[in-house]
């Protein structure tokens, strides 16, 4: 090996143990909510788009009221005041 392709397996190492720690720094859970509901919006246009575009039989209503419960259950203002509280 030469001392160009050490050099460059350490830089890239250190940037590896860089963003692994800041990956499972701990850190308090944002409360900005504008990013989810611009997604909404944006979710919720495409959805009104989809669903005029034709004929959707049980199966897509079914799959679509199945996701709309696991989003709404996925709401991270929850847990984030759960996991605050165990402390």
């Amino acid at each position: 090996m030469s001392s160009g392709t050490v050099a460059d397996l350490l830089i890239a190492l250190a940037i590896l143990a860089y963003v692994v720690y800041n990956q499972l720094r701990a850190r308090p859970a944002r409360t900005n909510m504008r990013q989810p509901l611009i997604l909404t919006i944006i979710g919720g246009l495409e959805l009104i788009q989809y669903l005029h575009n034709g004929h959707h039989g049980g199966p897509v209503v079914a799959a679509l009221l199945g996701s709309l419960v696991l989003a709404a259950n996925g709401n991270p203002k929850p847990r984030a005041t759960a996991s605050r509280n165990r402390e």
